[in-house]
């Protein structure tokens, strides 16, 4: 039995592309723009994971902290004797721990948030990039 040939080889989609022969369009310029387009957003989502790995990686050494002074405090706390002693100190190992607790999230969001303008600042350039190129096409077929 012969070999049927395939209209479409979808092995190589460059060389399909190429063989339709559309006037004023470079397929191979096209290509190339696209393969652009998928390093920039694997640049971006590579940004974004180790943005995130950083976040968690933040907040497990914030509880790691946060637990052992949490330990310290209660050890400090059964050691004395004064209830009103032990009252003041809850007072204030409450105010310490809530204005810590804002002091950790902010830095949480700042760590996120540079991760995602560093991502998005990638997608932002090539998108640039992108104009340029179909503006130089553009003119090169006048």
């Amino acid at each position: 039995m012969a070999k049927q040939s395939k209209p479409f080889d979808f092995a190589d989609p460059a060389k399909m592309f190429s063989d339709l022969k559309v006037p004023g369009v470079d397929w191979q310029e096209l290509m190339a723009s696209q393969q652009k387009n998928l390093a920039a957003l694997t640049k971006a989502n590579q940004l974004l994971f180790e943005g995130a790995q950083a976040v968690v990686q933040r907040q497990v050494e914030i509880m790691q902290k946060s637990i052992a002074e949490l330990n310290d405090a209660s050890q400090a706390m059964l050691a004395q004797g004064d209830p009103q002693a032990g009252a003041q100190k809850r007072f204030e190992l409450a105010k310490t721990s809530f204005e810590a607790a804002i002091t950790n999230m902010r830095e949480l969001a700042e760590l996120a948030g540079k991760s995602n303008r560093d991502a998005l600042e990638v997608i932002n350039q090539r998108a640039l990039e992108s104009f340029e190129e179909i503006r130089a096409a553009i003119q090169a077929k006048r």
